[in-house]
């Protein structure tokens, strides 16, 4: 029964690491790829090794699709302020309404 147990756990890991290695391929294949500025930070709670912790998350300025100019937050920065200074380039990714930057994926 032990065993059982244990093959399980494994078959869900490899399961859950199959499924994020995807969604990640996905974003970088069918995601608009173009490049952004950073041009400040604001603090929202994230998900830190395993609670909720207030960080600075980055503000990008970059053109969308449309020729627009618009501001979002990064979805996937690790470092905040430290990482990513404004003013900084950034190569990023937009997908569903959300920006990733292009290196952490």
């Amino acid at each position: 029964m032990e065993t059982f147990a244990i093959l399980i756990f494994i078959f869900f890991g490899v399961l859950l690491f199959v499924y994020k290695t995807n969604q990640h391929d996905v974003i970088k294949r069918d995601g608009y790829r173009t490049r952004g500025e950073v041009t400040g930070h604001e603090k929202k709670f994230r998900h830190v090794a395993g609670s909720m912790t207030l960080v600075n998350v980055p503000k990008v300025r970059y053109v969308n699709k449309e020729g627009k100019t618009t501001v979002d937050l990064l979805k996937n920065a690790r470092g905040g302020d430290r990482a990513y200074p404004v003013g900084q380039q950034v190569a990023i990714i937009v997908y569903q309404g959300n920006v990733y930057v292009e290196a952490g994926l």
